[in-house]
């Protein structure tokens, strides 16, 4: 089969949620087959650049449109089609709901991350809810042979929000990638803390910092944690892009009386992602509402404490592995700190045998892959 793959969404230089499920998906998947034929579709009208991926199988279809004129003309006009740009592909694969027109012949298979812009609204910008209409995502899903979501979570919402028959939708979870499958030398962990001028001992959330991930709330927790225990020097370390921040999370900061103890690093390189980890003392991820949320399941591996909240995707995933909370509920997010840091104080290994095997971009790939088999001409 010639199977089409969207990847405008790795023309960006700092890769995200959506664009790192891509990259390691796309690695792996390359990687278990080597039969069907891959023709990567990107546009760009500037120099964006997108990654390499060195297999005979792999060839890429680069378009150098303007990109708001292109994305005009397929959501109103249905033209280009996109398959038709890729010339002869018998699947298109989408790994992000994006701008579309695609003829009717061919087979579609789309990945839905989550439907967070229809279930909390309010935490979305006038911007991207305008880009969320403009892209017609509930019509990309009515329109796609098969939807692939990442979540038991997300693939309920589909059905409730969208109307999916539930037989159009495989879950396929995402994987954690072999380079958290190793131990981390104590001197990893200290020149770490010595790049970013991290503290002895801290809390630590890794994600985009926006209003949906409760940063607010874990401020408060924070902050209510350290009047708990006066003695206790834990400090709390944000990782995440600056430019996500919001007017709301500076006005939090200023109110608190323990900003001195609350760090941002920039964004950091993937291969630092692990030593973070080991280097924190908890992982504290209270969002409001995930579709699969990569950070906690990433903590695991790197065997330390997970604070999550009970909602969305969060419990299928961590299962019995983290300590759930109430993201609504401050002092839920305090217990759950002070019951973590105690047994940390005491040194007593808070692992309790999470299976790693369980969570591989290969086997996500594998499972990619039946479906697009399954639609085989």
């Amino acid at each position: 089969m010639k199977i089409g793959i969207d990847i405008r969404c790795l023309m960006q230089d700092r890769f995200s949620g959506v664009s790192h499920y891509t990259d390691n998906l796309l690695r792996a998947l390359f990687s278990v087959d080597s039969e069907n034929q891959y023709i990567l579709f990107y546009n760009t009208a500037g120099n964006r650049s997108v990654p390499k991926y060195n297999f005979k199988n792999v060839e890429y279809r680069k378009f150098s449109y303007p990109n708001k004129v292109l994305n005009f003309s397929m959501s109103f006009l249905r033209f280009p089609k996109i398959d038709k740009m890729m010339v002869g592909v018998d699947i298109i694969f989408l790994p992000n709901h994006m701008f579309f027109a695609w003829s009717e012949k061919c087979k579609k298979v789309v990945t839905m991350h989550d439907l967070s812009y229809k279930r909390f609204p309010e935490f979305i910008s006038i911007k991207s809810k305008i880009w969320h209409y403009l892209i017609f995502s509930k019509k990309l899903c009515r329109e796609a042979d098969r939807i692939i979501a990442v979540s038991e979570s997300t693939r309920n919402d589909l059905i409730r929000i969208y109307n999916i028959p539930k037989s159009k939708i495989s879950i396929i979870h995402e994987g954690v990638g072999d380079e958290f499958n190793r131990i981390v030398r104590k001197s990893e962990i200290q020149d770490i803390k010595n790049k970013y001028n991290l503290p002895e001992k801290f809390f630590l959330f890794l994600g985009n910092i926006e209003e949906r991930k409760n940063i607010n709330s874990l401020i408060f927790a924070f902050e209510e944690f350290s009047k708990k225990i006066p003695d206790a020097d834990y400090h709390l370390v944000f990782v995440g892009d600056k430019k996500m921040r919001t007017g709301k999370l500076l006005d939090t900061l200023k109110k608190t009386s323990f900003e001195k103890k609350i760090h941002f690093t920039d964004y950091i390189q993937d291969n630092e992602r692990l030593l973070l980890y080991s280097s924190a003392a908890v992982l504290v991820y209270p969002s409001y509402y995930e579709g699969f949320g990569l950070p906690p399941l990433e903590a695991l591996f790197a065997k330390i404490p997970v604070i999550v909240s009970f909602s969305s995707s969060m419990p299928e995933i961590v299962g019995k592995n983290a300590i759930l909370i109430d993201p609504n509920n401050i002092s839920d997010i305090v217990n759950a700190l002070s019951a973590v840091t105690d047994r940390y104080e005491k040194n007593v290994d808070y692992f309790n045998g999470f299976d790693t095997s369980t969570w591989s971009w290969k086997k996500t790939a594998e499972k990619t892959l039946e479906v697009f088999e399954s639609l085989k001409p």
